[in-house]
C-alpha cells in the first residue's frame, strides 16, 4: 500500500471514529431535548439539521473513502453511486447553507432594536422551517447535473476529462464550465457567513462591558453568538484549505491523487468536528453530556462511549480473532511461518488482549452496568490489558525496526544484523514480554483495586470506571507515569525512526525494485505495509498522549479526559486487523475464498494499492 493511501486511510478512519457517533450522539439529544420541552429553541433547530447534514456527510463519504483507501473498491454501481453521492452532496451544501442560516439568524437576534431590525426579529423565527425546505429543494436543484453525470468508478481504471473522481464513484461532466454552479453556490453562502459574522463580530466588541445592551437574551444570546462565530470561523477556514486545492483543479484536466486526497479530507473536516464544538459550546448539552441527567437519562458521554468501545469491539474482536486463526492455519499448512508473520501474528494476539481487556468492560460500564469487577478479577483484567497494550507498542516497533534490517543494504553492518535478527525473534519476544510485565506489575497489581459501591476516589488515582488504579502518593503516581512515558516513547521513537529510514530508501529505489535486497518487490510491498501500521500507531499515539501527559498534573482527572485517551488507545488494537487484512494478499485471498487457501499461500505478503491518474474532487 502506497504512502498516500496509507495516510488517507487513517485520515478518513479518524474522521468517522469522532464523525458519525459525535453527529449521531448530538442528533440524538436534540431529539431527547425536544420531547421533554415540548419545543425547541431556534437556534438549537437550525443546530439540529446541521448535525443531520454533517451526519450524511461523514457516512456517504468518510466510510467510502477509508475503504477505498484500503483498497476495496470498486464498491458501487451506477445506481447505487448515484444515490450516495446525491445525499453526500445535498449533505455538504445544507452543512454549508445552515452554517450561513445560523450566522445569519444569529445576526439578527443580536441585531439593535431599529425599525429594519425590528421587523426581522419578529418574521425571521416563525420562517425558518420554510427557510430550510427552500435550502433543500435549492441544493436538490443545483446538484442535478452531478446527478445525471453520477457512475461507478469503471472497471478498467481509465478516467476522462473533466471528472470528479472520489475513487469509489465518478462524476463526468461534458466541459469544465460544470463546475461553476458549485463554486458560485458556495461562495455566496460563504460570503454571507462571513458578513454576518463579522457584524456579530463587531455588535459583541462594542457591548463588551454592557451586555445589557444586547438584544434577546442577554448574556445568553452572546454566549450562543460566540458559539456560532467558532462554528462560523472554523468552517470559513477549512474551506479557505479547499477552495485553494479546488481553484487549481479547475485549470487542469488530470489532477495528482494527493490534490484530490488533501481537498477531501479538508471537505469532510467540519462534518466531522463540528459535533465536538456543538457540545463544547452549548451549556444544555454540556450538561447532558457529562453523565446522567437527573431523571436518569444516558448522556451524551456515556451513549458516545457506549457507541464508540462496541464499535471497536465489533470491529475489533472477531477481526483479531479470525486473523490470529488464519495465521494458525497458514503455519499448520506450510509447517513454517515467515518471519513478518510471525512477529504479525503477535501483533494480533496482543491487540486481541486489549480489545477484550478494555474494549468489553468499557462498553459495559458507559451502559450502566457497574461494578464489574472483585478486587482479583480488576488485577487480572488491567494486568493482561497493560502487558497487552505495551506489547502491541513493541511488537508494531518490533516489526518496523526488522523491516528496517530486510530492506538496508549489504553492508558489513547490515549484513550480520540480516543473519542474527530472524533467527532471535522468539527470544526478542519473550524478552519483550518479561520487560512489559516488570513495568506494569507495581501499578496492575499492587494498586489496583474494585471500583468503590459509593463512588468515592481518592486522589492520585486512575479511574477506569470499572476498575481504580490507586497510587499511595503524588511521587509513586507521578513516578509511574514517567515510566510509563520513558518506555512508550523509546520504542515509538524507534519504530518512527526505523519507518523513516525504511521510506528513505524506498525513495532512493522507487525506480530501482531491484536494489532493495530480500524478496524484491515483495520486500518493498511488506515495507509499505508495516509503514501504513507504524503510520496509524504514532498518530494515535500523539492524540493518546497528549492528554496523558495533562493527567500526570491533576490530581483528579475528568471521566471525558478518560474516556478520550482510552478510546485513542484502543483504536490501533480494533483498526489494525483491518490494515493487516487489506495489505496482505495472502490474508485478503484467504478471506476472499476458503477454496483458494493453497494459491494464497504462493502469494506475496502485500498487495499494491490500484489507484486512479486523476482525482478532484469535492
Amino acid at each position: 500500500m502506497e504512502v498516500r493511501l496509507a495516510l488517507k486511510a487513517a485520515g478518513f478512519i479518524g474522521l468517522d471514529v469522532v464523525g458519525i457517533p459525535g453527529n449521531l450522539g448530538v442528533l440524538l439529544l436534540f431529539c431527547h431535548l425536544f420531547l421533554a420541552q415540548g419545543h425547541m429553541p431556534h437556534n438549537e433547530f437550525i443546530l439540529s439539521q446541521l448535525v443531520f447534514a454533517n451526519l450524511m456527510v461523514t457516512v456517504c463519504r468518510g466510510i467510502p473513502q477509508a475503504l477505498t483507501a484500503l483498497g476495496i473498491r470498486p464498491l458501487f454501481s451506477n445506481r447505487v453511486c448515484k444515490t450516495i453521492l446525491n445525499a453526500y452532496r445535498v449533505g455538504r451544501a445544507m452543512s454549508i447553507t445552515l452554517t450561513s442560516l445560523l450566522s445569519s439568524y444569529q445576526c439578527v437576534v443580536i441585531a439593535p432594536p431599529t425599525p429594519g431590525w425590528t421587523w426581522l426579529k419578529r418574521w425571521v423565527p416563525g420562517h425558518l422551517p420554510h427557510a430550510i425546505v427552500f435550502l433543500y429543494g435549492l441544493n436538490m436543484i443545483t446538484y442535478t447535473g452531478g446527478f445525471l453525470f453520477a457512475k461507478a468508478f469503471p472497471a478498467n481504471g481509465t478516467i476522462p476529462e473533466f471528472i470528479i473522481n472520489l475513487e469509489f464513484c465518478i462524476i463526468a461532466f461534458p466541459d469544465p464550465m460544470a463546475y461553476v454552479a458549485y463554486i458560485v453556490r458556495d461562495f455566496t453562502f460563504v460570503g454571507l457567513m462571513s458578513a454576518a459574522a463579522v457584524y456579530v463580530m463587531l455588535v459583541l466588541h462594542r457591548h463588551r462591558r454592557q451586555v445589557q445592551g444586547l438584544q434577546g437574551a442577554g448574556r445568553k444570546a452572546e454566549e450562543a453568538s460566540r458559539a456560532v462565530l467558532l462554528l462560523v470561523s472554523t468552517y470559513v477556514l477549512l474551506f479557505g484549505l479547499d477552495n485553494v486545492l479546488w481553484f487549481y483543479t479547475l485549470f487542469v484536466s488530470r489532477v495528482h491523487p494527493v490534490i484530490s486526497d488533501t481537498r477531501a479530507f479538508f471537505t469532510c473536516c467540519y462534518s466531522a468536528i463540528s459535533p465536538v464544538l456543538i457540545i463544547g459550546t452549548n451549556k444544555k448539552l454540556k450538561r447532558k453530556s457529562l453523565g446522567y441527567g437527573p431523571e436518569g437519562q444516558m448522556g451524551v458521554r456515556l451513549a458516545l462511549k457506549a457507541a464508540g468501545f462496541i464499535g471497536l469491539d465489533v470491529v475489533g474482536i472477531p477481526g483479531n480473532l479470525a486473523v490470529l486463526l488464519l495465521f494458525c492455519h497458514l503455519f499448520l499448512a506450510q509447517g513454517h511461518m515467515p518471519h513478518n508473520e510471525f512477529i504479525l501474528s503477535q501483533l494480533v494476539f496482543a491487540n486481541l488482549m486489549v480489545t477484550l481487556c478494555r474494549g468489553i468492560p468499557q462498553a459495559l460500564t458507559a451502559l450502566g452496568i457497574d461494578p464489574l469487577f472483585s478486587h482479583r478479577a480488576c488485577k487480572t483484567v488491567i494486568l493482561a490489558y497493560r502487558v497487552g497494550r505495551a506489547m502491541s507498542i513493541t511488537i508494531t516497533s518490533l516489526l518496523s525496526s526488522y523491516q528496517c534490517v530486510v530492506i538496508a543494504p549489504p553492508t558489513p553492518g547490515w549484513t550480520w544484523l540480516k543473519r542474527r535478527v530472524p533467527s532471535h525473534l522468539p527470544h526478542a519476544i519473550v524478552f519483550l514480554y518479561g520487560l512489559n510485565i516488570l513495568v506494569v506489575y507495581p501499578a496492575a497489581i499492587l494498586f489496583t483495586e474494585a471500583f468503590p459501591p459509593n463512588s468515592t476516589i481518592p486522589e492520585f488515582t486512575l479511574n477506569l470506571e470499572f476498575c481504580i488504579v490507586v497510587f499511595p502518593g503524588l511521587m509513586a503516581y507521578v513516578v509511574s507515569g514517567v515510566v510509563y512515558i520513558i518506555r512508550d516513547f523509546t520504542f515509538v521513537g524507534l519504530m518512527a525512526a526505523a519507518a523513516v529510514y525504511v521510506m528513505l530508501v524506498l525513495h532512493r529505489h522507487r525506480k530501482q525494485v531491484q536494489g532493495l535486497q530480500g524478496a524484491g518487490r515483495k520486500t518493498e510491498e511488506a515495507s509499505r505495509a508495516v509503514l501504513l501500521l507504524v503510520s496509524t500507531y504514532v498518530v494515535l499515539f500523539g492524540l493518546d498522549n497528549v492528554l496523558w501527559f495533562y493527567t500526570l498534573f491533576v490530581s483528579r482527572v475528568h471521566p471525558t479526559v478518560s474516556d478520550t485517551r482510552v478510546f485513542f488507545a484502543s483504536c490501533y488494537s480494533a483498526i489494525s486487523p483491518v490494515l493487516i487484512i487489506a495489505t496482505n494478499r495472502k490474508l485478503a485471498t484467504c478471506f476472499r475464498c476458503g477454496s483458494k487457501r493453497k494459491a494464497a499461500e504462493n502469494v506475496p505478503s502485500s498487495v499494491e494499492s490500484n489507484t486512479s491518474r486523476v482525482a478532484p474532487t469535492q
